[in-house]
């Protein structure tokens, strides 16, 4: 029996769920990827670590993607009551894909997870929910009212107040349209699938991992607060579907899997007579062009022909009775 919502693999574009049998959804992520230009200041930095150089730049933001993913799944254990040890050595926790961790990954790690118990300390949320899957199957005028689908961080209480938090280990974390953006797409969610409890405020928990001193700044003991804004989603959703290029007739656009068992066993066997039908004749080959390539293609030949002759007429190779090569006539 098949299990919704699931993740489409092999997904040419960005992530994509089934939610239910044949209906599909793209990712909160994958609709700001496409929907959003990317951020000035965000620009500017990618030019600035990178250097101009793209393969840098991937390193650099496989660093930081590493960062976040572990940093995130750490403070999930934490909060279920887990104990977190972070060792020496960064590639017993991250994978380090398209570059080689060093220990400033681990001390990067070390201090986002520091900051996010000042942040505990000091506001002592109660949860209400984490790692929640988000989405809503409702329709209206035969479309989905909200057709897209994501995972948040944290719902919590602080104080009186609701909050619907996300978690972000970037270096700037106030006043970023796509934070904006992704919090109203899951609050949208969670009040369509909670209308008993819904979010009163939004917001961000700064992970900030380069920090000085012994402690982390008094910045990170508060969420960024963001307002909510249907507008700003809805907008954001009508620029995706006009660029989005990875669904076909509403079903995602998907890679064809390699294989992953190989074997001899239904080859063809290379006989004597045989001749692979992937080299072309040579007659194939000139016949298949135009009557207009074969002109040039013949002009060029006999252009050819005419030079080797003149080189041939200033260095002549010939080889007497005896065996002995003569060059340009001289014995």
């Amino acid at each position: 029996m098949d299990d919704y919502p699931r993740i489409v693999p092999y997904s040419s574009y960005g992530r994509v769920y089934e939610v239910s049998k044949g209906i599909f959804f793209p990712s909160v992520t994958t609709v700001l990827r496409f929907g959003l230009p990317l951020e000035e200041f965000l620009f500017k930095w990618f030019l600035e670590q990178s250097q101009g150089d793209y393969q840098r730049h991937i390193q650099h933001n496989g660093a930081a993607s590493e960062i976040g993913t572990f940093v995130h799944d750490a403070w999930d254990k934490i909060l279920d009551g887990g104990e977190i040890v972070i060792p020496e050595n960064p590639l017993e926790i991250v994978p380090g894909r398209n570059y080689y961790p060093s220990s400033q990954v681990t001390l990067e790690i070390r201090k986002a997870l520091l900051s996010l118990i000042s942040f505990w300390e000091k506001q002592s949320p109660k949860v209400i929910d984490k790692e929640m899957l988000l989405y809503s199957l409702k329709m209206k005028a035969n479309e989905f009212i909200y057709p897209f689908m994501g995972r948040c961080d944290l719902v919590c209480k602080i104080g009186k107040d609701t909050w619907m938090l996300d978690i972000k280990t970037s270096r700037n974390v106030k006043g970023v349209l796509k934070n904006q953006a992704q919090l109203t797409m899951y609050s949208m969610l969670w009040n369509d699938m909670y209308p008993d409890n819904p979010v009163d405020r939004m917001g961000i928990i700064w992970a900030k991992k380069d920090w000085k001193g012994d402690s982390p700044p008094k910045s990170v003991c508060e969420p960024f607060e963001y307002e909510f804004d249907a507008n700003l989603v809805r907008d954001i959703y009508a620029i995706f579907k006009r660029i989005y290029d990875g669904f076909e007739l509403g079903k995602p656009k998907v890679k064809k899997p390699l294989p992953t068992t190989f074997s001899l066993a239904d080859c063809t066997p290379v006989t004597a007579d045989y001749v692979p039908t992937f080299f072309p004749s040579k007659s194939a080959v000139v016949n298949s062009r135009t009557p207009h390539q074969r002109g040039l293609i013949s002009e060029e030949v006999n252009r050819g022909k005419k030079n080797n002759k003149i080189k041939q007429t200033k260095n002549t190779k010939t080889i007497d009775k005896d065996g002995y090569t003569k060059v340009g006539g001289l014995k």
